[in-house]
């Protein structure tokens, strides 16, 4: 198995690890066009993360069949969070939040601009250590001015930073941001790594990213490529290596599990 990895820093024995991934499934349909979700479930499993953001999730399978969060919990050994962006019949899919962490509170927000596909972001507040974790899972749009709109609603939900620890992920479909919210986001995720993910085959685009808030939290990141990953979707998951400080934000606001700011 090889993996497309940048390490960032050398370790500095910081007590909280984790790890992360994203990871757009494509509606578990593979690159030989056959919907095969045990096949990106398995791809899941071998990441061996705590949390993972799913886009292009699918609920209504093409053999009739309904994927429920009971089949999600079982087939992986975490909790999902549901949050579908489309109900017309007979498409059933969105953003899905797998974690091992207790959930503490669930938010969807809408970010579709109409009349293009429905978009939204999937936020929710995880028990960490002790601490809250925030994580946010999103796709956002294919068009220039569905992403300044998506771009700019999730900097304000974001931002002043409440003292909470951030992971912001998904497929940002897109390869470089527009110069005011490319510097909104250098100045809250800091300048992390985007590996090359899309197409899985022959990754040229970086389309699937992993923001982390605050940025010194963030180890490595890594371009996932097993057998499984280059054949279940047409993109490759992003997996990176977290290493919270307890007291990072000692004296700042630091916001405990189970109390909301």
């Amino acid at each position: 198995m090889s993996r497309e990895s940048k390490t960032l820093r050398e370790d500095t024995g910081v007590s909280c690890p984790m790890a992360a991934a994203t990871y757009n499934v494509h509606g578990w349909t593979g690159r030989d066009s056959r919907q095969i979700p045990k096949r990106s479930l398995e791809v899941i499993r071998e990441m061996n993360c705590d949390v993972v953001g799913l886009q292009e999730a699918t609920f209504s399978l093409e053999s009739g069949e309904k994927l429920t969060a009971g089949y999600l919990r079982e087939m992986t050994g975490m909790e999902p969070v549901l949050g579908p962006t489309l109900y017309r019949a007979p498409w059933h899919f969105g953003n899905v939040l797998l974690t091992r962490f207790p959930v503490l509170r669930v938010r969807r927000f809408d970010l579709t601009v109409r009349p293009f596909e429905p978009r939204g972001v999937l936020d929710v507040d995880l028990s960490f250590r002790n601490l809250q974790l925030r994580v946010l899972v999103t796709h956002l749009g294919l068009r220039i001015r569905e992403r300044r709109f998506q771009l700019k609603s999730l900097l304000e939900r974001l931002n002043p930073p409440d003292g909470r620890f951030i992971i912001l992920m998904g497929d940002f479909n897109v390869w470089f941001l527009a110069r005011r919210a490319y510097h909104k986001m250098h100045a809250l995720f800091g300048f992390p790594p985007a590996p090359r993910t899309y197409p899985a085959a022959f990754p040229l685009l970086a389309f699937d990213r992993i923001w982390v808030h605050p940025p010194s939290a963030l180890r490595n990141v890594t371009a996932w490529r097993s057998r499984d990953s280059r054949e279940a979707s047409d993109h490759l998951p992003v997996r990176a290596n977290l290493s919270w400080k307890a007291d990072l934000f000692q004296g700042k606001g630091t916001t405990p599990a189970g109390v909301f700011p």
